[in-house]
């Protein structure tokens, strides 16, 4: 029944939320940049909740710049990389400025790492989904891997719940199995092949490479978020989805797998 109960709700968030990120991802441009940025800046409010600084007033530093870098490759095509230096040194500037202004002084250097860390570790996997796609073929490549990445996610938790016997890393996430990993990543790779079908810019074997680096990075993103909220002492990183947690809970594997994607398409690029 439980089980039952996990689906419904999945089943009921990817009904409300899919068709508005599938018709923001295919409008691009600004209405994609406010998609990848509300979704940093929720992402980064989570985070900074899981950490010694979730009521301070030096997170807002880290929030704000969370919510700005996912959208300069949308919205500055040409120049973005310089914008997005001159932001994260802002950020770095005006978090040293206040801590030393506001404190803790003592501890300024682990607060200071953890605002930084959390604007790093959120906007990597989002700056990179927004400059895939920024790319001309970009719509195929953002949503393949948006498809392969929950595709996978899916699989592995029906896997994990039909076939799981091995854990795969129990001290971090005891709900986690070998076997959930291995559906998961047929499921995705599956799913990756597939929208191949709906989006021609795509080759067969883009698609495979995108099935393959969401089914390997994707669940470490998803054990290490719940590394952080084992060490947090909660069990979701928010409520934004009800039972199915926060935006956190949503996008870790997409915070691994979009950077591995772009990645993948570099050394493509320069191999040629």
């Amino acid at each position: 029944m439980k089980v039952l109960q996990e689906i419904a709700v999945r089943v009921a968030v990817a009904a409300v939320a899919l068709p508005i990120v599938g018709m923001l991802l295919w409008r691009g441009e600004l209405w994609c940049a406010g998609l990848f940025s509300v979704a940093g800046a929720i992402a980064a409010y989570e985070y900074y909740r899981l950490t010694e600084v979730r009521a301070a007033h030096v997170r807002w530093v880290g929030i704000a710049t969370a919510a700005a870098l996912p959208a300069l490759p949308l919205a500055f095509p040409a120049h973005w990389p310089v914008v997005a230096l001159a932001v994260v040194g802002t950020c770095s500037a005006i978090t040293w400025t206040v801590l030393l202004i506001r404190g803790p002084r003592l501890d300024a250097m682990t607060w200071a790492g953890l605002v930084i860390g959390g604007v790093v570790y959120i906007s990597t996997g989002l700056v990179s989904l927004a400059v895939l796609r920024s790319r001309p073929d970009g719509l195929a490549w953002s949503a393949a891997v948006l498809i392969a990445t929950w595709s996978n996610d899916t699989g592995a938790f029906l896997g994990g719940k039909l076939f799981g016997r091995h854990r795969l890393l129990a001290l971090v996430s005891p709900g986690k199995t070998w076997e959930g990993f291995a559906v998961g990543a047929v499921v995705g790779i599956a799913a990756a092949v597939a929208a191949r079908t709906w989006f021609g810019a795509l080759s067969l074997a883009d698609a495979l490479g995108i099935g393959v680096i969401a089914a390997v990075l994707g669940p470490i993103g998803d054990l290490c978020k719940s590394m952080m909220k084992r060490a947090a002492g909660t069990k979701d990183t928010g409520r934004l989805f009800l039972a199915h947690g926060g935006m956190l809970d949503r996008i870790d594997a997409i915070l691994l797998d979009a950077p591995g994607v772009l990645a993948y398409v570099v050394a493509s690029t320069l191999l040629r």
